[in-house]
C-alpha cells in the first residue's frame, strides 16, 4: 500500500473493465512504481523476525517448522486460498505475531528477508537453497532490461523466493516462475504479496492488452 503498487494495479483493473484500448493506453502511459530492493536487509526487520520466529522456538517450535508456520499464518492473513485454517497454530504464537509482526518494516526497507532466513536455516541447508546475492540478481535484471516495457513477458525457471522477479517488477508487469519447493514456492508468494501484487494475478482483458502491445513492438 505505501508503495503505491496496490493502486496501480486496481487502476490499470478498472481500466481494462472499460476496454482493452484503454487498458493499453493506461500501460503505455502510466510508469511502474519503482521500489529500490535494499543490497542487504535492514537490521530493524531482520531483528523483528529472529524475535517473531525465536518466540515459536521458544514454545518448542524447531526453525524450519517456525519458518513454515509464518509463511502459513502470513498467507493466511492476506486470504491466500489454501490458507484458510491455521488451527494448527497454537494461540499463544498466533497472538504473538499479531500483535509483534511490522509489515510496514519490510515496505519501508523491501527486500527477500525470507530468503536469507531460509537459507541460514537447518530446513534450507537440507534442500540446498542458495539464494544469489541481491546485488547480482539486480545487476543481472538490469542488463536484460534494457528499456522498460511494462507489457513485457518474464519467466524464471528455478524463482525461488523471488528475488529476480522482485527486481524485474520495476520494467514489466507480466511474470512468471517455477519453483520444485513447495515451501520456497510459498515464500516467494509472500513477497509477491509484499511488493509485486500484479504477479499474484491479472485479467484476461490486460494479459490481452500486453499481448497486443507486444506484437505492435516486435
Amino acid at each position: 500500500i505505501l508503495i503505491g503498487r496496490w493502486n496501480y494495479l486496481l487502476d490499470l483493473e478498472a481500466a481494462c473493465e472499460s476496454s482493452i484500448e484503454n487498458a493499453k493506453e493506461y500501460l503505455v502511459s502510466t510508469p511502474i512504481p519503482q521500489i529500490q530492493f535494499l543490497s542487504i536487509g535492514a537490521d530493524e526487520a531482520r531483528e523483528m523476525f529472529e524475535d517473531i520466529l525465536g518466540f515459536a522456538s521458544k514454545k518448542g517450535i524447531v526453525d524450519g517448522q517456525a519458518i513454515e508456520m509464518f509463511i502459513q499464518w502470513f498467507l493466511h492473513g492476506v486470504m491466500h486460498t489454501g490458507f484458510e485454517d491455521i488451527s494448527s497454530i497454537p494461540d499463544d504464537i498466533n497472538d504473538y505475531w499479531y500483535r509483534n509482526f511490522r509489515p510496514q518494516l519490510l515496505l519501508y526497507k523491501p527486500y527477500d528477508y525470507l530468503g536469507d532466513i531460509i537459507a541460514a536455516s537447518g530446513m534450507g541447508k537440507k534442500i540446498g537453497f542458495f539464494p544469489t546475492p541481491m546485488p547480482v540478481v539486480t545487476l543481472m535484471t538490469e542488463m536484460v532490461f534494457k528499456k522498460d516495457k511494462p507489457y513485457d513477458s518474464f519467466n524464471d525457471p528455478c524463482i525461488g523466493t523471488g528475488r529476480m522477479a522482485m527486481v524485474a517488477s520495476n520494467h514489466c508487469l507480466d511474470l512468471h516462475g517455477m519453483e520444485i519447493s513447495d515451501i520456497i514456492h510459498k515464500a516467494c508468494l509472500v513477497n509477491m504479496y509484499l511488493y509485486v501484487p500484479y504477479a499474484l494475478g491479472l485479467s484476461d482483458v490486460a494479459k490481452s492488452a500486453m499481448n497486443e502491445l507486444r506484437i505492435a513492438n516486435s
